[in-house]
């Protein structure tokens, strides 16, 4: 074989390991994380729903959780903040497989923690969902684990 024949050859080779090296990248690299992208935007509507539907649902009295939230931190007597937490619990139990975080501040201070202590390192995390009384910001977040 000539010298040209041999440098073609080397250099087909050399194009034929490229193309397989970018098949397997395509294969294993591209396409697995997809499929992880599309069970985190599945959890992160779940989260977002939850917090939205969570926020309006009427948990007593016919007032919804931040009203409710509004009230027991001007009448922490009320009845309604002493099963605020169980109500809570009980419906984000029945509606999510997964472990949670929930919580609302008010002013940055956290004023409701479920669970008490909080169990999630890392997941997905709703965007917070912001509401005002009389000028004072409260604030809540949801993550799924």
């Amino acid at each position: 074989m000539k010298k040209a024949q041999i440098e073609i050859m080397g250099l087909m080779i050399i194009v034929i390991l490229i193309v397989i090296g970018a098949l397997l990248y395509l294969r294993f690299g591209i396409l697995q994380s997809k499929q992880v992208t599309t069970e985190n935007k599945i959890q992160n509507i779940q989260a977002i729903n939850l917090i939205n539907a969570l926020m309006n649902i009427q948990i007593c009295e016919e007032l919804t959780l931040k009203e409710t939230v509004v009230k027991c931190q001007n009448d922490p007597q009320s009845d309604c903040c002493q099963t605020l937490n169980g109500k809570i619990n009980e419906i984000l139990d029945t509606t999510t497989e997964f472990d949670y975080d929930f919580y609302i501040t008010k002013n940055e201070e956290i004023i409701l923690q479920l669970p008490e202590i909080l169990v999630c390192e890392t997941g997905i995390r709703s965007p917070s969902f912001t509401f005002t009384d009389s000028g004072t910001p409260y604030e809540s977040y949801f993550t799924l684990c």
